[in-house]
């Protein structure tokens, strides 16, 4: 048995289960925590959960044992790939981006239909369930500060929703938000996924994100916000879509033109006018994974069919 990750609420151990004669990761809760255990479970659909029980005070949560690969890894990959200047490198690395851009999309898809927020998205709570340079899989976990949509009232100013690295701007300025929160955080995610460090560091968030005055000023931190910024407030409630893509080819060091597209979108300051889930599904960037993913599910139930014809006989 041994530790291989912990956080301000929980230890999580690897842990050899005798009943299933197979290496799992424990989730413990601690005792003052066991609580926050309940929405661990609810969001068991996203990554599978084997067992829970509680002992005493402490809530125990199996599931099942992840790879030691995580976002940090595959952006090591995928900035060799780009410097290889190798054009078959550099576009598979493309391919598996837009691979777990989808997978983590239809993960928020599921949440959105379900009106649930996940509300802690980022880089440490995203893992491989196998070695991504063969195939991607990948879990959304740790479901521990999410929320139903009809308790985002309760958190409206609340600096406990979100890691601030990852915060959307409603949150951050004390506006009701929604699940589109995710939206904002998975595109920090896909960021750093390209660069290998946060996009977003506290320090200069201010200077990049220049909030709409027509969305914000009504927030709860507006005149706080409007004192830090002085005169540079942007009024014209178009200007900082137009300015994005620009500013996010800057910040990231890259030039796909749809992948910029995607993100902008993720990055709308405007909640009710950020990109869903399924909309995003549907977005060019992630078109020749659907065409190869589509091909491959076409293979595979031709081969089946096949196989069925030939037992037929």
């Amino acid at each position: 048995m041994k530790i291989i990750g912990q956080g301000a609420f929980a230890k999580v151990y690897e842990i050899f289960d005798e009943h299933r004669h197979e290496t799992v990761a424990v989730k413990v809760l601690n005792a003052n925590y066991t609580h926050y255990g309940l929405n661990d479970i609810r969001g068991s659909c996203l990554i599978r959960l084997l067992d829970a029980f509680v002992i005493g005070y402490h809530c125990f949560l199996v599931f099942p044992l992840h790879t030691s690969y995580g976002i940090h890894d595959f952006s090591t990959y995928f900035q060799k790939a780009l410097k290889s200047k190798d054009t078959n490198k550099i576009g598979g690395a493309w391919i598996k981006l837009s691979e777990i851009t989808y997978q983590l999309l239809k993960a928020l898809s599921f949440l959105k239909v379900n009106e649930w927020i996940h509300a802690d998205i980022k880089v440490d709570n995203i893992l491989f369930l196998n070695d991504f340079h063969q195939s991607v899989k990948l879990s959304l976990i740790d479901f521990g500060n999410s929320m139903p949509l009809s308790d985002a009232p309760l958190y409206y100013d609340d600096y406990e929703v979100q890691n601030p690295s990852y915060r959307a701007p409603e949150v951050t300025m004390g506006m009701p938000f929604k699940e589109s929160i995710d939206m904002w955080s998975l595109g920090c995610v896909l960021g750093e996924c390209v660069t290998g460090s946060v996009i977003f560091e506290e320090g200069h968030r201010l200077s990049f994100h220049l909030f709409p005055s027509h969305i914000y000023q009504n927030s709860l931190h507006w005149n706080n916000y409007k004192t830090l910024l002085g005169t540079s407030l942007h009024r014209n409630y178009d200007l900082p879509s137009v300015c994005m893509k620009r500013k996010l080819c800057g910040l990231l060091g890259v030039s796909n033109i749809e992948f910029l597209d995607i993100l902008s979108k993720m990055f709308e300051y405007d909640p009710n006018q950020r990109i869903t889930p399924d909309e995003a599904l549907s977005h060019p960037f992630l078109a020749e994974f659907r065409s190869q993913f589509t091909s491959y599910r076409n293979a595979e139930t031709n081969i089946k069919s096949i196989r069925k014809k030939r037992k037929a006989r």
